[in-house]
């Protein structure tokens, strides 16, 4: 993970389940208000949950240019990669961030959707 003078860019470091460290990404966070534009609250937890989301399913093409797991044709996709339909990269693996770009910031430790088999 390289610098970056983007405040939204977060380190997150991938542990296996041994606890033995795996990898160091740098992760886009996605909201840094505590309210969304409702107004209505949103934890901490959930919007670290959705930065992995985004950074961890991604859109893989076939031969045809269509996503595997959604079908969307790569000249038809959003300015954002992420698929929801795709699995997720590192499952089952611990994800950490100590300083999350947030206004309540604090370290934050979730494990990452799927399975690790």
């Amino acid at each position: 993970m390289g610098f970056s003078s983007d405040p939204h860019m977060v380190r997150v470091d991938f542990f296996k389940t041994s606890g033995k460290w795996y990898a160091t990404e740098a992760v886009r966070w996605v909201q840094y208000s505590v309210r969304d534009d409702g107004g209505n609250v949103v934890l901490i937890h959930d919007v670290f949950l959705k930065s992995l989301a985004e950074h961890l399913q991604k859109h893989s093409f076939d031969d045809t240019d269509h996503c595997r797991h959604c079908g969307v044709a790569a000249g038809d996709m959003s300015a954002t990669d992420h698929c929801q339909k795709a699995p997720y990269q590192l499952p089952g693996m611990m994800a950490v961030c100590l300083e999350p770009y947030h206004e309540h910031a604090f370290p934050l430790m979730v494990m990452v959707p799927g399975s690790s088999t």
